[in-house]
């Protein structure tokens, strides 16, 4: 989970129910326009305890737009879908999707928000406690087979956690470790994590991950703004996505199709949404 103090990305109460089978309200979802720098809702209920079950609804569903919009998925693309929701903290995209556009959802997370328990039943489930390095869906779910799935999405996690976790708010590594030993970890994590993201695609399925950097130039790179007046120092980071890309790229050939889409932000800079597709090819 990669929300910053303070900050949710979906309210904990998601059991308010439509009182009409009517979908919600559309958002354009086009990559030309500045997205928010947040991952956080867009409505923002004051004192979300005593907020009526219509304010809360109303809020988890703006959240849900601003989540679409950052993936440039329309919400129709959803429907019947087989979707995974990586760093999904409380779950609460998957919840909507299964809702209101008959998705079936599995939402994984490395931690566990306020002690919530798995749910295994249903269309949107949960499992908490399970990083995407170490992603053994069939073990969790009781299963005989791993999943494979039409969408795998990440939102402001992975591989996003990873520089935005173990930096400090002015861009510095808080690891003691040395600068061979942190890339090493770096790249072993963020590397199990893509190889796992992509082998859990059906054949010709999409993973959609949020934002990445590449497209900042050097000296952007040093310096990017995280919100909450935090900075992060994505240089390295950059190096070894790079790496790990190429090498999923050697390894799986015509297999897999890697794409970069530039994403506007508002102070003028690029982020970078990055796209894995797993070719049909028999």
């Amino acid at each position: 989970m990669t929300r910053k103090p303070g900050e949710s990305q979906f309210s904990l109460d998601f059991n308010v129910q439509p009182k009409e089978k009517t979908e919600p309200t559309s958002v354009s979802v086009s990559n030309a326009q500045p997205v928010p720098r947040s991952p956080g809702i867009l409505f923002d209920v004051p004192n979300q305890r005593k907020a009526t079950p219509e304010q809360t609804e109303a809020s988890n569903l703006q959240a849900f737009h601003n989540y679409l919009r950052n993936l440039n998925i329309r919400p129709e693309e959803l429907s019947g879908k087989n979707i995974l929701d990586v760093g999904a903290s409380t779950g609460g995209f998957g919840d909507i999707a299964a809702r209101y556009y008959g998705a079936k959802v599995i939402s994984i997370d490395e931690m566990c928000p306020g002690n919530m328990a798995d749910v295994l039943d249903g269309d949107s489930k949960k499992l908490f406690n399970l990083p995407a390095e170490n992603m053994n869906l069939a073990e969790r779910l009781n299963v005989q087979d791993e999943p494979k799935f039409d969408f795998i999405v990440s939102n402001y996690s992975t591989p996003y956690v990873f520089v935005n976790n173990e930096q400090d708010r002015r861009g510095k590594w808080k690891s003691k470790k040395t600068p061979f030993e942190w890339r090493l970890e770096m790249t072993t994590r963020i590397h199990s994590a893509l190889e796992n993201i992509y082998k859990h695609l059906k054949l010709g399925g999409k993973a959609i991950l949020y934002p990445l950097f590449l497209d900042l130039e050097e000296d952007e790179q040093m310096s990017v703004d995280f919100g909450n007046d935090e900075k992060r120092d994505v240089r390295e980071f950059n190096g070894v996505i790079h790496e790990i890309l190429e090498d999923i790229k050697n390894e799986h050939g015509d297999n897999v199709d890697i794409e970069f889409e530039k994403v506007p932000q508002k102070d003028g800079t690029n982020f970078t949404r990055l796209i894995i597709n797993r070719k049909n090819i028999q």
